[in-house]
């Protein structure tokens, strides 16, 4: 549980959010939105976790806790959960940043279903990230946290539609060449800020 800049841990102890020992992960569906949140979430100063790679067994293990009926993402997300839980360093403490909108089942159920799956399954030390107005935005500043993931957001969706084309379309490597120009560019960006105004010269560059 994550309310007002604090963590509280299975076995009762209250812990910052910008504590080293927690880290912020995101499900991957897409290497460019979970780079890019990531990059967002130390703007805003949390401590970040390695992103799991997007692994056919994912599924298949999320299979086994679902009922086989719900969209794909679901049980993609609850197999990314278990695997983050077993992979993860013994001493930390991990919250998973879930994205509410889009489809109706992501507004609506994600949330609670993973929190029930959590705590029946009683995985320790692991919460879901869901910054509102109902538990103090997390401790983080509301504007702020906007302002980062909704550029992020934005800018993982124009990068995958860019990927989509040079793979129908595209030179030989071209792909390649986009992702290792958008590491570069992340790695430069060290604010919110520095994102902002550096985002002309990468797609001057031929993003």
């Amino acid at each position: 549980m994550c309310r007002g800049g604090c963590v509280v841990r299975t076995n009762g102890e209250t812990v910052r959010l910008d504590d080293p020992r927690v880290k912020i992960r995101f499900p991957n569906f897409s290497q460019y939105h979970s780079e890019s949140l990531a990059k967002a979430a130390r703007w805003l100063g949390l401590n970040v976790g390695e992103t799991v790679p997007l692994e056919r067994n994912q599924l298949d293990q999320g299979l086994k806790h679902t009922s086989g009926r719900e969209c794909l993402p679901l049980p993609i997300c609850i197999g990314q959960l278990l695997q983050i839980g077993e992979r993860r360093p013994s001493d930390e403490i991990t919250g998973l940043y879930m994205v509410r909108g889009g489809a109706p089942c992501v507004s609506d159920c994600y949330m609670g279903y993973l929190e029930r799956f959590i705590a029946e399954e009683r995985l320790p030390d692991l919460f879901l990230l869901n910054p509102g107005p109902e538990n103090g935005w997390c401790g983080i500043d509301r504007i702020a946290l906007v302002q980062s993931v909704s550029a992020a957001i934005q800018m993982a969706d124009i990068l995958v539609e860019i990927e989509q084309v040079l793979n129908a379309v595209g030179l030989p490597g071209s792909v390649d060449q986009l992702r290792a120009k958008w590491r570069a560019f992340l790695d430069e960006a060290r604010s919110l800020d520095e994102f902002t105004a550096n985002m002309p010269g990468f797609i001057a560059a031929g993003v």
